[in-house]
């Protein structure tokens, strides 16, 4: 895999992923029953199920040496997703500060027809043709509606979107580096450098990360008619759904940082050249 290919691979995974999150030790309480069901309702459930899968699709094939090589990772990283689901680290964030009252409310939203309506949107965010749509829709924002577009605005403002980008792409860029430091990879550092250089100039560069973050909102949300967008934006300003999003945030960094750690390690793992037989009978 070509060295700077690598760290720009990354980045883009990285923009892709942060840009569409909108929004396990668990036990059999009303609790967990209840934040079990909002994981799924909201769509995070989902998003969780298909976010190593959806880092490793948005790896262009001839990143790898080969199509045996791109297949060896992904079977590296199904693996990895049944023994480790991401999403008990987004339950345990929730418990750790809990708000019952809160929590309640955010899931009679979802449990409403327009809640549900937003959590199947949602749940989608991560297939890879929604990440490559956003990568390359940025005409959808310059269709857009005034008013439609300050309202698609309140939500990315209420959800803090431009902090919560920048935390993923900082755990992204340590789980990649950690993952190749883990298998090995001789220039894991050097690796962690150009990202974290990478990093520097997007946060650098303020209207190419909000232009993104419009683009993969009105994407997103794109089936949603004005008067739900308007509904699902006082929702997001509300008390509730800001305890909810700063909580699924907190365990998503963490499930984006295993996610990357993991990719790192099947990419190494798959790029090692393997002794071969002659040589290990010997």
């Amino acid at each position: 895999m070509k060295r700077l290919d690598l760290a720009c691979i990354a980045l883009v995974v990285a923009f892709g992923l942060c840009t569409v999150f909108l929004t396990s030790p668990a036990g059999c309480d009303d609790v967990d029953r209840s934040i079990d069901e909002v994981l799924t309702l909201s769509g995070v459930s989902k998003q969780l199920d298909t976010l190593t899968s959806a880092m490793a699709a948005a790896v262009p094939d001839d990143a790898f040496s080969s199509g045996k090589t791109r297949k060896e990772v992904d079977r590296f990283l199904e693996k990895a997703a049944r023994e480790h689901p991401l999403a008990s680290k987004v339950r345990y964030a929730i418990k750790l500060d809990l708000n019952r009252d809160a929590l309640y409310k955010v899931l009679d939203f979802y449990r409403s027809r327009l809640g549900r309506k937003v959590g199947r949107l949602q749940g989608n965010a991560l297939i890879p043709s929604s990440i490559q749509e956003v990568r390359e829709g940025r005409h959808i924002v310059a269709s857009l509606p005034r008013p439609r577009a300050d309202v698609l605005e309140r939500i990315i403002d209420a959800q803090r979107v431009t902090r919560a980008n920048f935390r993923l792409l900082d755990q992204m860029v340590n789980g990649l580096a950690d993952g190749f430091l883990d298998r090995g990879h001789s220039e894991a550092e050097r690796i962690r450098d150009q990202l974290r250089y990478l990093v520097e100039k997007a946060q650098a560069a303020d209207d190419y990360m909000g232009g993104l973050a419009m683009a993969a909102y009105a994407r997103t949300l794109r089936d949603l008619n004005d008067k739900e967008l308007n509904e699902l934006a006082e929702f997001n300003e509300s008390e509730p759904a800001r305890w909810f999003h700063d909580r699924v945030q907190r365990g998503v960094e963490e499930a984006v940082y295993k996610s990357a750690r993991t990719l790192g390690e099947a990419i190494t793992e798959a790029e090692t050249p393997k002794p071969s037989a002659d040589a290990a009978d010997r």
